[in-house]
C-alpha cells in the first residue's frame, strides 16, 4: 500500500470517530435541552426557551435552584449570578492568549516551535 493509500486510511478512520463524537454531543445537547425546557415550563419561568441557548441554560438552571446556602451565606437570585460567572470566566479566559501573542511575534512563535511557512 501506498503512503497516501495509508494516510487516507489514518483520515477516515478519525473522520468517522469525529462523526460519531459529533452526533452523541448533539444528542446529549438535545437531550438536556429538551429536559430543562420541561422542567422551565412545569415550573412556570420565563422564557423557558433559554434551554436551547449555550448561556441560557445556565440561568434556566440557576432559576431552578433558586437560592442556596455557601458557607454561612445566602446566596438568592442564582439564575443572573450564573450568567455573569460564565461570562466572566469568558472573558477572563482571553487574557493568557492576548499576553502571549502580545509578547511574541508570530515569526518568534513558528521559531519556537521549529515550524517554517511554506
Amino acid at each position: 500500500m501506498s503512503d497516501f493509500g495509508e494516510l487516507l486510511g489514518v483520515f477516515a478512520v478519525f473522520g468517522v470517530a469525529a462523526a460519531v463524537f459529533l452526533l452523541v454531543g448533539v444528542g446529549f445537547y438535545v437531550l438536556k435541552s429538551i429536559g430543562l425546557y420541561t422542567l422551565a415550563e412545569r415550573r412556570g419561568i420565563e422564557n423557558p426557551w433559554l434551554a436551547w441557548v449555550t448561556i441560557g441554560d445556565l440561568f434556566i438552571l440557576g432559576t431552578l435552584v433558586s437560592e442556596m446556602e455557601i458557607m454561612g451565606n445566602r446566596i438568592e437570585n442564582l439564575g443572573m449570578i450564573s450568567v455573569a460567572v460564565a461570562l466572566g470566566g469568558m472573558i477572563l479566559s482571553i487574557i493568557p492568549d492576548y499576553q502571549y501573542f502580545c509578547l511574541y511575534s508570530y515569526d518568534d512563535i513558528l521559531r519556537d516551535a521549529d515550524l517554517q511557512l511554506i
